[in-house]
């Protein structure tokens, strides 16, 4: 794998523990052809081709436009998470230890359909396929508005059930296979199939370099893993590509207006997380990956929001046009050029960030 094969990848979004086995899925519709990751320190860097970007675009337009299909849409998005209350209360309702093996390889391959299916409902209002309608935001305000609190309760709603859930059912797979939680995690698809059929487990070394770092390719039907000194290689030419093509910083506009204060970051994979919350002050400038239900305090005391992710439907978005301050998203960099204590001036007229001090 060379840069000259990635280097058109474009930054789409940061995720937490996010299991290699979910993106290994060939039937998971959103890691499919055009899609690029990273893993590095517990957080998945998720990136895809400008190619899939303009195809993706184009079908969120042609779809939402339609007011019978945002309709259809909201049903889905309910269905969805319907579905998987079911199955999370079917499982609950079971002494996990009473239930046998083959009940276990239900469970599992039950739950990663239902996934599949969320993250399917939930993506068609990514960023990418929404970008149309943020040229055209006066026209089509109430289909945005709509479609912005449908994405907000299903990340709400799935991501407790996909913590808990998995949380659950990874442990129990775990003792009964004697595997490590966190080792499971690094095992593809058809690594955890063979696991829960035939108790079959993947090198101990080969999941140790995953965990140090490892890059996944999806190109048509071929998924590559790059792990050790390639990955190293290759995360740090592609890198040093995309910070130099992001000298400026600046983003999408959310909420316009003008703010000054001091950088407050609230990085949600580190430990301290929850402390950066509650230590936030009034009129500080809010400085994220995205917002999420969990920064909320924070959100209220913010004079200004800046995320390196999201599009004019994601969490950040919606909670700056309730609270009426500027917002500025999709900067791609800014939690890692801004720090504590900086004094910038936010232009979300304009869209760009100013450091003044």
């Amino acid at each position: 794998m060379k840069l000259a094969d990635i280097k058109d990848m474009e930054f789409w979004t940061r995720e937490l523990k996010l299991p290699l086995f979910r993106m290994t899925d060939k039937n998971h519709k959103l890691f499919s052809q055009g899609m690029l990751v990273f893993y590095r320190r517990n957080v998945i860097h998720l990136y895809a081709s400008s190619e899939r970007r303009k195809k993706l675009s184009k079908e969120g337009y042609d779809f939402f436009k339609h007011e019978q299909n945002v309709i259809a849409y909201e049903k889905q998005s309910t269905d969805t998470l319907e579905k998987m209350d079911q199955l999370v209360d079917y499982f609950g309702g079971k002494k996990v230890k009473d239930i046998s093996n083959d009940g276990i390889r239900f469970f599992y391959s039950e739950f990663i359909k239902i996934l599949n299916l969320y993250s399917h409902i939930y993506a068609k209002t990514e960023p990418f396929r929404m970008e149309k309608f943020e040229q055209e935001s006066g026209k089509y305000k109430d289909t945005i508005e709509k479609l912005s609190n449908i994405r907000f309760e299903l990340r709400k709603e799935g991501e407790a059930v996909f913590y808990n859930f998995i949380g659950i059912l990874i442990k129990e797979i775990g003792k009964r296979f004697d595997v490590k939680v966190t080792e499971l995690y690094f095992y593809t698809y058809g690594e955890m199939i063979l696991l829960l059929a035939e108790n079959k487990k993947v090198r101990g070394d080969i999941i140790d370099r995953r965990k140090k770092g490892y890059i996944l390719l999806i190109d048509s039907q071929k998924q590559t893993i790059v792990t050790g000194k390639g990955f190293i290689n290759i995360f740090r030419k592609f890198k040093n590509h995309e910070n130099n093509e992001n000298k400026k910083l600046k983003g999408s506009i959310a909420v316009k207006g003008i703010a000054r204060g001091k950088v407050r970051l609230i990085i949600h994979n580190r430990k301290d997380v929850s402390k950066k919350v509650l230590c936030f002050q009034k009129g500080e400038i809010l400085v994220t990956e995205m917002t999420r239900p969990g920064t909320i305090m924070a959100c209220n005391k913010a004079a200004a929001i800046i995320t390196d992710e999201g599009g004019i439907t994601c969490h950040a978005a919606i909670v700056a046009r309730e609270l009426g301050i500027p917002c500025i998203i999709g900067t791609k960099i800014a939690t890692q050029v801004l720090h504590d204590g900086d004094l910038v001036e936010v232009d979300a007229n304009e869209g760009i960030i100013r450091i003044l001090k």
